[in-house]
């Protein structure tokens, strides 16, 4: 995979859906700005369509792992719900940087002996309210599905 030296990486983010939304998947390019602040370009959207077996989604995920374009990638999964089993799956087969995430009700986000962390809800939308409030996350509208994360993004 190739190396940037000016901090530059990919973080790759997957959300598993149950039974009435979707499994999504979603690239984003993290880059340094001047000072200590970082900007964030979506690269990729991916959603399945309900239904699709999570054996399918292991392999898509993994598919997109091995692109040659990511930079330092960190695959980072939401393991909160029915995400444990796909987590403990993707675990074993990956071969980068791997966060499983529990979205959690707390007051600070924790890491878990095992390397996995607990994150509280109103942390992840404080920092998405910030990011988009000081524009440094841009979401190609060029996107398949990116006017629906922008609008989920809105409401969350």
């Amino acid at each position: 995979m190739p190396k940037v030296n000016d901090g530059t990486c990919h973080i790759v983010g997957l959300d598993l859906g149950q039974v009435a939304d979707p499994s999504a998947l979603c690239i984003l390019e993290r880059s340094p700005l001047p000072g200590d602040a970082w900007k964030f370009q979506c690269r990729r959207l991916r959603r399945w369509p309900l239904g699709t077996t999570y054996p399918v989604i292991v392999n898509d995920v993994l598919e997109v792992m091995q692109l040659p374009t990511l930079i330092d990638p960190v695959l980072a999964v939401d393991q909160t719900g029915v995400g444990r089993p796909v987590v403990d799956l993707l675990r074993l087969q990956v071969e980068c940087c791997f966060r499983a995430v529990t979205i959690t009700a707390g007051f600070r986000w924790t890491q878990q002996p095992n390397g996995d962390y607990h994150v509280p809800k109103k942390d992840l939308v404080g920092c998405l309210q910030s990011l988009m409030g000081h524009r440094y996350l841009h979401v190609a509208a060029s996107l398949p599905d990116a006017k629906t994360l922008v609008e989920e993004m809105q409401k969350f």
